[in-house]
């Protein structure tokens, strides 16, 4: 649609609206940033203002080189990506309008994804030119941000197609793998406030959209080798992983520190920052899952870099602040939230299940509050368990406990059992019947192992033969010492304890703890046992 054309659809607007639309569409800057500018007051003509936008986007004009020649046309661009963003922005939730909107971008994308790397490259990426304070100077690092991501977005929720014509583009792929780096690595300080919003929930919104893209990338029909790739390896795609993580970590403890019940400033504000970063720990979350499934690689070192104590401390950190906006969110928002969380639940049950050291794993898990989420994050008034996505946290209480036989796990369910009945978090799985008989069967089960383990404790000695190499010692009626680091060799005397240690037993004891459970020499003597 040519600029012509676009004016003609311009005829049904309000007189105001049309004049300041036809003079963006003749090519005035200062009448294309206005309008850019105004997008939330322009919702009932979104389909009508959409096009305007598009004057300017030619793909003709795109310069090899930034001289004073070529500014304005730069200029119009980008405030034409603005505009399109602001729009989407403001309408890409809504069923009305938002996938008409997506559909629209979509056709379009032959003149959107040539102007996306032209920003990224010279206003976002490590390696400016040689004008880059006069580059820098034109587009801002927030504005950079704006037009690359928000098309994107557009495109990958276009139910017809888009996905598809994104993943079909590969001169994008590392495009867009390096701005999700990008933003990865930025801070507040880096990014300009605008129309009343703070640096660090504008921040928090590029962290969703570039961490959806990424998500929508890693999908079950596409090879994920690529992207990797073009992100610069797996080692950096999981220490990038591991920032947004920790990024929604350290918003949702200052929010939580910074609030006030006395004070209700913004309540719908607040609400809608807090499912900002509940869904891009969802993202982060169902792409390292996915990304796991697929590359053992990725999975080990996200495991060795402490992810699973990032995902449960977020979801001990998310569902409080769930709550606390609940008054002002509505119930398909909420069940929407919960599913969120459980996407980390999801993630370590995998990880417990896949992994190479699962007791390393549930002990992180524990001993970063596994136990006292999965107890408050309970469906609340909102009904019963409907899908069976939702009994991941009862699967997670039935999975523990198998491996309750290795020490380390023991303790550290003992200690969350102790903090829990301290703080009486319990109280709050008494409304969801599968939770609480979960609850209650790996109660009894921790109390088990432990009344096992003081039995232990309290036999120091074993009826069998002395296992020191030069001792002449056979079985007999009389009792042998055992080792009280493995609990699995015995000896007659200090005397041939010491001479062992000395010659092999000093190396072979660490294996033997990590390889054999301290409670199994006395569980697989029951009598019951099989």
């Amino acid at each position: 649609m040519d600029a012509s054309e676009v004016k003609r659809t311009l005829r049904h607007l309000p007189r105001t609206t049309r004049a300041l639309a036809e003079k963006a569409v003749h090519g005035s800057l200062e009448h294309l940033q206005r309008l850019a500018s105004m997008a939330h007051e322009l919702r009932p003509h979104c389909t009508t203002i959409l096009p305007v936008f598009f004057v300017h986007i030619d793909p003709a004009r795109i310069p090899e080189q930034i001289t004073p020649e070529v500014v304005q046309d730069i200029m119009r661009a980008k405030w034409s990506l603005i505009g399109l963003a602001e729009l989407l922005h403001e309408h890409l939730l809504e069923a009305s309008t938002g996938g008409a909107l997506c559909a629209y971008v979509a056709s379009k994308w032959n003149l959107l994804y040539r102007w996306i790397p032209f920003f990224y490259h010279h206003f976002l990426a490590d390696t400016p030119s040689a004008h880059s304070s006069e580059i820098h100077s034109l587009v801002s690092v927030t504005e950079a941000l704006k037009v690359t991501l928000e098309p994107m977005i557009a495109l990958c929720r276009t139910p017809t197609g888009g996905p598809a014509l994104a993943h079909s583009t590969i001169a994008m792929h590392e495009t867009l793998m390096q701005l999700w780096i990008i933003v990865g690595n930025l801070e507040e300080r880096d990014i300009t406030p605008q129309y009343g919003r703070p640096s660090n929930e504008i921040l928090a919104q590029f962290r969703l959209s570039a961490s959806t893209i990424v998500r929508l990338f890693f999908v079950p029909d596409v090879p994920h080798s690529k992207f990797i790739q073009a992100a610069g390896g797996p080692l950096i795609v999981v220490s990038t992983l591991l920032k947004y993580l920790r990024a929604v970590a350290a918003e949702l403890k200052r929010a939580r520190k910074s609030f006030d019940p006395d004070v209700v400033s913004a309540p719908h504000a607040d609400a809608c920052f807090t499912f900002v970063l509940s869904s891009s720990f969802s993202n982060c979350v169902r792409t390292a899952h996915w990304i796991s499934r697929n590359d053992d690689f990725i999975q080990e070192a996200l495991i060795s870099r402490r992810s699973i104590h990032t995902v449960a401390t977020c979801i001990a950190q998310l569902w409080p602040n769930l709550v606390r906006v609940l008054d002002h969110v509505s119930q398909k928002n909420m069940n929407e939230g919960r599913d969120e969380l459980f996407h980390g639940y999801d993630y370590i049950l995998f990880a417990i299940l896949y992994a190479d050291d699962p007791v390393a794993i549930t002990c992180e898990a524990l001993n970063s509050r596994l136990l006292e989420s999965i107890l408050q994050t309970v469906p609340l008034h909102y009904g019963l368990r409907l899908e069976s996505f939702w009994q991941l946290d009862v699967e997670l209480l039935s999975r523990i406990p198998t491996l309750l036989m290795f020490d380390r796990v023991l303790l550290a369910a003992t200690k969350s059992l102790s903090r829990i009945a301290v703080q009486h978090i319990d109280v709050h799985a008494r409304c969801d019947l599968a939770l609480w008989n979960g609850w209650s069967h790996f109660r009894n089960t921790v109390a088990w192992y432990a009344a096992i383990k003081e039995r232990v404790a309290e036999r120091p000695t074993y009826g069998i033969a002395c296992c020191g190499r030069e001792c002449k010692v056979q079985e007999g009626d009389f009792e042998l010492f055992r080792c009280s680091g493995c609990l699995l060799t015995k000896y007659c005397s200090k005397q041939c304890q010491r001479s062992d240690w000395k010659q092999r037993h000093r190396t072979l004891c660490s294996f033997l703890k990590k390889a054999v459970p301290r409670l199994a020499p006395l569980i697989f003597s029951r009598p019951n046992f099989h």
